[in-house]
């Protein structure tokens, strides 16, 4: 059984109720599998800036809302993520992109301030209809930021929900 590296009371409770491992054998074997490599982010605890607002109009959000109002170039929601070794990471952005004029938008992506590329991010069926899209990014060592922005060649009218970081 494979543990996460982080065993705090209550999940080490759990593993030894689920696996029969005792405290201290969870936690040699939470050593052997190494640094937990999965964390997601809500997206309404990112930092927000030029107009990008945390609201909950629409169903079946995570947390306690999702940030809304890309409609302005320079929109932005900057997580702030850490990870335990330099590479290639699955950025998995969460999020609704409900009827509007354009079918397909697309958000800048910025890693620790340096524009990186547009992604992507096709229609969904409503804005209570939540899909995922994932990029490969290049994260360095500890605390990275990535930045989702509305730039002037972006298409917005996006709510944004969360962001999950795994290795590739």
């Amino acid at each position: 059984m494979k543990l996460p590296s982080r065993i705090t009371a209550t999940s080490a409770a759990l593993v030894v109720a689920l696996s029969g491992l005792t405290i201290a054998q969870a936690q040699a074997q939470a050593e052997v599998n190494g640094p937990l490599t999965t964390s997601t982010y809500e997206a309404e605890r990112a930092g927000l800036e030029n107009g990008a607002q945390v609201n909950n109009n629409h169903r079946g959000y995570t947390g306690t809302g999702f940030v809304d109002n890309y409609v302005q170039i320079g929109t932005k929601t900057k997580f702030t993520v850490t990870v335990p070794t330099a590479g290639a990471y699955k950025s998995t952005l969460r999020y609704s992109a409900g009827p509007h004029a354009s079918a397909t938008r697309s958000l800048s992506i910025y890693i620790n301030g340096v524009r990186e590329r547009s992604t992507s991010l096709p229609q969904t069926a409503s804005w209570d209809t939540w899909t995922t899209k994932t990029d490969v990014l290049q994260l360095v060592a500890g605390t990275n930021t990535i930045a989702y922005r509305y730039d002037v060649f972006d298409v917005g009218w996006i709510n944004l929900d969360n962001l999950t970081i795994a290795k590739a």
